[in-house]
């Protein structure tokens, strides 16, 4: 039996969540290199840019593709697989 939430109908984006994200990042970095994306709650005085952010997501990504970690979707960011 088919189950219906009470809820609209949410639209599905037609490009990939990555893509939407890194688009979000890269404008918010364009309107300014040093806006905080993040605040430790342990300690108040460190955080972490939307720049620092995209450069870390992309280090990991990079190390993962190093070890063999392979994601097979067409890429607008850095080098394809």
């Amino acid at each position: 039996m088919p189950h219906e939430s009470p809820y609209a109908p949410v639209k599905i984006p037609e490009r990939p969540y990555h893509e939407l994200l890194l688009d979000a990042i890269d404008k918010t970095i364009a309107e300014g290199k040093n806006k905080i994306a993040f605040i430790s709650g342990d300690n108040p005085n460190y955080t972490l840019s939307y720049e620092q952010l995209r450069k870390d997501a992309f280090a990991i990504a990079m190390y993962l593709h190093s070890i063999g970690f392979k994601l097979h979707i067409k890429r607008r960011y850095g080098r394809s697989n």
